[in-house]
């Protein structure tokens, strides 16, 4: 049976980070993602995401991310010249450079998939040479090709956005440059194979660097409200969610005479009853009295799972049955019945589709943290909290502002994801931060202006509260708005700013 009946008939999975040429991941669907579009790490204290190791390694291409050059590479070597490698009409990228992205993306590899499941799943030994290793995939001979493959893609993205802002005359900001300086110190470039220096590995990293500057600042340019919701509307129910309420049960495909589980007849008879139900409430008291009677649950267990059955933002997906019924005239309480692969799945509508609201908030945030990133040693609970508490009083004795606390962002914050912003964080979501962090900012009294100190796993955090932020629907739409533009716009630059590779150079890379 199944135990937890949570929508599963409908539910869609996030798609793991990371999408590439080695296929995609087998346990969820895919989605459509923004044409090379530079990404970023994940910024605390945002939850983590557990993509799990999947059935099907994903490549790392400049669809997901900017190569940062680090790690050890052993792998990596042979690097003779200050040949061209790659180019464009104003950039270039050495032989040296691209031993820097192909050692890059081989980290990548390991820092997402870890060294011992490359190792079982694919047989790669990361500190043996690329180039004796055979691919998994077929259009790829060894190794060396595949992560080559890879580092071209990202490489090709930089290279495009660097023209593009070359032409319009961007430069990099001084904090952007300082987080640039700021990463190529942190790395001991002796770990890098014959012939790369430190000026190699500074050029190879204000390429990624500025072109991905580049990127942030076209990502961020504003859309208006019109067209965002023209936008929206013209997207049709994309925007809305609706409350959806669902049940199962499941029977024995292949009866064994073994009575373990439920006839086909039985579950026909129980779906039944569930699609009989008038409301919420009678719904949920048939979905206990299936689980104490069929599953032999305790009231207490029984009680706890009925609990969960309502999704009251379930979200539209074009072409999924259950959506086109929820997202398709149903009226409020109606029940609809689908039997797929030995289940009958029962759901009831508990409210009609609107556009997303949920409240979403802008704030700004100190962190001292444990652990933090800047070689520090560990620190307590206490010592963050002291470390916090002087700096709301430093704020509240000097001009005690919003820009001032920016300032003390930049200048103090172990969370290098906002540093550069001054701590900031809009258009939070319920769900997207850890629970302290979230519980503060939307606590019903919250006024903009308010200040405090919450603590989380991640240490210790000096609050500063800016105002409440656009509904959902509004952010997705807009950033679904931008993306296409971006997408557009890129691949005019991509036609603009063709990109050379000299095969010939890249594959002397360790021989």
């Amino acid at each position: 049976m199944n135990e937890e009946n949570k929508l599963d008939h409908a539910e869609t999975e996030e798609t793991p980070e990371y999408e590439g040429i080695l296929g995609d991941y087998t346990e969820t669907p895919e989605e459509e993602e923004t044409s090379a579009a530079p990404g970023s790490e994940e910024k605390a204290p945002a939850k983590k995401k557990n993509g799990g190791k999947a059935a099907a390694i994903a490549g790392i291409s400049a669809v997901a991310v900017l190569i940062t050059c680090l790690g050890v590479v052993g792998v990596v070597k042979g690097v003779r010249s200050e040949r061209t490698a790659a180019s464009t009409a104003n950039f270039k990228i050495t032989e040296k450079g691209m031993a820097c992205a192909l050692q890059g993306t081989l980290d990548m590899y390991k820092n997402y998939f870890g060294e011992e499941y490359l190792a079982s799943n694919y047989g790669l030994d990361v500190n043996a040479p690329l180039k004796d290793q055979a691919s998994p995939v077929e259009d790829y001979e060894t190794w060396f090709d595949l992560l080559i493959s890879d580092a071209k893609q990202t490489l090709s993205a930089q290279l495009v956005l660097a023209e593009a802002a070359h032409a319009a005359g961007f430069e990099m900001s001084d904090a952007d440059r300082q987080e640039m300086e700021n990463a190529v110190a942190a790395i001991d470039i002796s770990t890098y194979g014959y012939g790369v220096t430190e000026e190699d590995l500074r050029e190879a990293m204000e390429l990624e660097y500025y072109s991905s500057a580049y990127y942030d600042a076209k990502m961020a340019e504003p859309v208006d409200d019109d067209e965002v919701e023209a936008y929206a509307a013209a997207a049709g129910n994309t925007y809305k969610t609706c409350g959806v309420m669902g049940f199962s049960s499941i029977y024995d495909t292949e009866d064994d005479g073994s009575g373990d589980m439920m006839l086909q007849s039985d579950a026909e008879a129980w779906a039944d009853k569930f699609a009989a139900c008038k409301t919420p409430e009678e719904l949920r008291k048939k979905a206990k009295e299936y689980l104490e009677k069929e599953m032999e649950y305790s009231d207490e267990d029984a009680e706890a799972t009925v609990s969960t059955i309502e999704n009251p933002k379930f979200a539209y997906s074009e072409g999924n049955e259950l959506c086109e019924w929820a997202f398709g005239g149903a009226k409020v309480n109606e029940t609809y019945t689908i039997e797929e692969d030995g289940a009958y799945y029962v759901y009831m509508l508990t409210s009609e589709p609107v556009r997303d609201n949920s409240k979403t908030v802008n704030v700004r945030h100190i962190l001292f943290s444990l652990d933090p990133a800047s070689g520090e040693e560990s620190r307590t609970m206490d010592e963050c909290r002291q470390l916090a508490e002087d700096c709301l009083e430093e704020w509240k004795n000097g001009e005690a502002t919003e820009d001032s606390f920016a300032a003390l962002a930049t200048e103090k914050t172990d969370d290098t994801g906002s540093a550069s912003t001054g701590g900031l964080y809009e258009n939070v979501f319920v769900g997207q931060m850890v629970a302290p962090f979230e519980e503060w900012c939307f606590d019903e009294s919250r006024e903009p202006g308010d200040t405090g100190i919450v603590e989380s796993d991640y240490g210790v955090h000096v609050m500063y509260f800016i105002s409440d932020g656009d509904p959902s629907w509004k952010i997705d739409a807009s950033s679904d708005l931008k993306s296409e533009r971006y997408t557009e716009w890129y691949d005019e630059q991509v036609a603009l700013y063709p990109v050379t590779f000299d095969d010939a150079v890249i594959n002397s890379i360790g021989d």
